[in-house]
């Protein structure tokens, strides 16, 4: 018998032992992904990369989704405004999603006047689930990373910071690809993330109208939820003195005539604009909106009408910067 408890004890001590040695395995494999994920430089990574360390600090900046990062081009802005500007539109995620984003650009931005956000017809959709969590999984420590999970999925968020390594569970192929990438930066010692195109995504595409596909919705969801969400982003944005723009994109007048509710759309931004107090730019009804030439779908912009875009969206904000220094 007490053969029997000294062997008992054995094995626990041994299992314990192991169970302590498979966690400090797993949180270094943990930890150092993490660190080489945060020195990827590639696509939407990479773009996140760069506010999360700081590393720009422009006079403009424009956040968004997919729609705002095709159809905003950097350098064209830039150039025409004489301001420094970058595109930090992330594809697939709603302003609410990457509200994180905005709130750490924030935290350290001295340099910035403006803070563009391109809406795009889903814009006051309520966002229910966080779209590639792998993009920004490197940050999860991060208090507005962590606070922006739990406000759009408190589920993932009890899961991601409640259950011991449930990271693993979380990341996916695109997050271990960074790791790569990240990899040959630090082994290369590559100083920068910043791309030369400053954020935009060109498309060189011709335009194919998405009706075609049968799948285009028909009607614009606007919830009250969503739109509190801008109220709140838009007054942290004001708090810093910082100066928050609107902006409706462009739409193809195909995509526009599928939905039955699309003018209830622009006067709820519309309204948000003036109980807010900032500028609203409705580019809805613009020339823009009828030239096949421009889009690559009813709802983005290719290369070409990013650039035409760009410079008309660059003539406008010039002429809101000349009236705030005359008041």
């Amino acid at each position: 018998m007490t053969t029997f408890k000294i062997e008992q004890r054995k094995f626990l001590k041994n299992g314990l032992g192991f169970i302590v040695f498979l966690c400090v395995v797993l949180f270094s494999v943990e930890f150092v992904t993490s660190y080489l994920v945060q020195h990827s430089s590639d696509a939407q990574t990479g773009k996140i990369n760069l506010v999360m360390q700081h590393e720009i600090d422009p006079k403009i900046m424009m956040f968004g989704s997919s729609v705002a990062e095709v159809g905003l081009n950097s350098n064209t802005i830039e150039n025409k405004t004489q301001r420094t500007t970058h595109n930090m539109g992330i594809d697939g995620t709603t302003v609410s999603n990457s509200e994180f984003l905005i709130d750490e650009f924030l935290s350290y931005s001295k340099n910035c006047e403006t803070v563009v956000i391109g809406m795009a017809f889903f814009s006051f959709t309520k966002s229910k689930k966080i779209n590639a969590p792998e993009r920004f999984l490197a940050y999860k420590s991060n208090p507005y990373v962590k606070q922006n999970i739990f406000n759009v999925q408190p589920d993932l968020g009890h899961k991601l910071y409640y259950v011991p390594f449930y990271s693993f569970i979380v990341a996916n192929h695109t997050y271990y690809k960074n790791a790569f990438y990240g990899l040959k930066n630090v082994m290369n010692a590559k100083v920068s993330l910043i791309d030369s195109l400053k954020g935009f995504v060109p498309h060189h595409t011709e335009y194919y109208d998405t009706r075609k596909n049968g799948k285009q919705l028909d009607y614009v969801s606007i919830d009250t939820v969503a739109i509190s969400d801008y109220k709140r982003i838009i007054g942290k944005i004001k708090s810093h003195t910082i100066e928050p723009i609107l902006v409706l994109m462009p739409m193809h007048v195909n995509g526009q005539d599928s939905f039955s509710n699309f003018e209830a759309y622009r006067e709820h931004a519309k309204i948000l604009s003036e109980e807010m107090g900032v500028q609203l730019y409705d580019f809805s009804e613009h020339d823009l909106t009828t030239h096949d030439e421009y889009y690559y779908n009813n709802g983005h912009l290719n290369t070409t009408g990013a650039h035409v875009f760009s410079a008309v969206l660059a003539d406008s904000l010039n002429l809101d910067y000349k009236q705030n220094i005359l008041n």
